[in-house]
């Protein structure tokens, strides 16, 4: 079954080390598994994959250790399942603005009687129908990480999403910042504004929360302490 390293090292409170995954190189993904990463996100939002594409990632990073999670197009039910039935530790999903977004979410992912997820139990996830029906839902409901990604002002201000049973989140200050009508480069005043009462409480709120960050000074700003960090380019030190 999928590969589960990076969700129980959440669970535990520990570090989880990971980056953001965009080309189709499967010996890439076995040098940075052999760096020492525990997850890739491989991004489906930003980048030219195909479902078969995104599969060989997952296969490839499985075979050296590390967790995958996929950041999808978008929420649609399909792009959920296509990602999950092929393995993924996990989903992250883009572009969500409010609570009843995030509970749609999880019910896509999720099996009866958590969610709704669709019922396919020939596929790679479920080694193919080897396991039992049972031992493969009970194994998927329970290590399956859902992360939204926050990105718009409507999501932070989102007041009832305190409701949603989120196990991750990601933020990204420059997508924060262009919702806020600022430069992709000055992401600071939509982050000081937001964080004193919604972004710090969005992020404590759930079980292990990181953000994509334009400078090493970002964290500093949002004052949160992560346990999932997540490196986007050399000179970011989360």
């Amino acid at each position: 079954m999928f590969n589960t390293a990076m969700r129980q090292k959440l669970d535990a409170g520990e570090v989880a080390f990971g980056t953001f995954f965009k080309v189709g190189a499967p010996s890439l993904v076995e040098l940075i598994g052999r760096s020492g990463f525990d997850f890739i996100i491989i991004d489906a939002e930003h980048s030219t994959f195909t479902h078969a594409e995104i599969e060989n990632v997952i296969r490839t990073a499985e075979l050296v250790g590390m967790s995958t999670m996929v950041r999808t197009p978008d929420a649609s039910e399909a792009n959920i399942l296509h990602a999950l039935d092929s393995g993924a530790s996990g989903v992250q999903v883009p572009a969500l603005r409010t609570a009843e977004d995030v509970k749609e979410v999880i019910q896509r992912a999720r099996y009866h009687p958590v969610g709704e997820r669709g019922w396919a139990r020939a596929c790679r996830a479920a080694d193919y129908g080897f396991p039992s029906a049972k031992g493969y839902v009970d194994h998927a409901n329970r290590y399956t990480t859902i992360s939204v990604h926050v990105e718009n002002a409507a999501m932070v201000e989102a007041r009832s999403r305190r409701s949603a049973r989120l196990r991750r989140l990601t933020s990204s200050s420059s997508a924060l910042a262009i919702s806020a009508n600022h430069s992709a480069t000055q992401a600071k005043p939509i982050i000081q504004r937001c964080s004193p009462r919604s972004s710090v409480r969005l992020m404590w709120r759930s079980r292990a929360a990181n953000m994509s960050a334009l400078s090493p000074a970002t964290p500093r700003t949002l004052k949160i302490s992560s346990r999932a960090a997540c490196a986007t380019s050399p000179g970011n030190r989360i």
